[in-house]
């Protein structure tokens, strides 16, 4: 085995890491892994926090509530972000 090489998960021979096909087999190297982080780049990031959608077509008194909501959101997420910061510097 070389620093660049994988197992191939059907055949079991070691293949250059670089290669989307094992040598011997011509398997998909990594099918599993590959799958795996296609489902999720699908699903977004789930630590990103999620503010209210302003569309086009909102009505004026409606943009100004979600501003509204999302100035709330944005209180909260820093809130929440502060007391962490807090707490991991008092335990650590």
């Amino acid at each position: 085995m070389h620093i660049h090489e994988v197992k191939c998960d059907q055949c079991g021979q070691w293949t250059h890491g670089k290669n989307h096909r094992c040598e011997h087999c011509g398997a998909i190297l990594k099918e599993e892994e590959k799958k795996e982080i296609a489902v999720r780049k699908a699903k977004g990031d789930s630590i990103k926090p999620r503010f209210v959608k302003i569309n086009e077509e909102d009505g004026w008194l409606l943009v100004i509530g979600k501003y509204v909501i999302r100035t709330g959101q944005f209180i909260f997420y820093a809130l929440i972000s502060f007391l962490i910061w807090i707490t991991s510097l008092t335990i650590g």
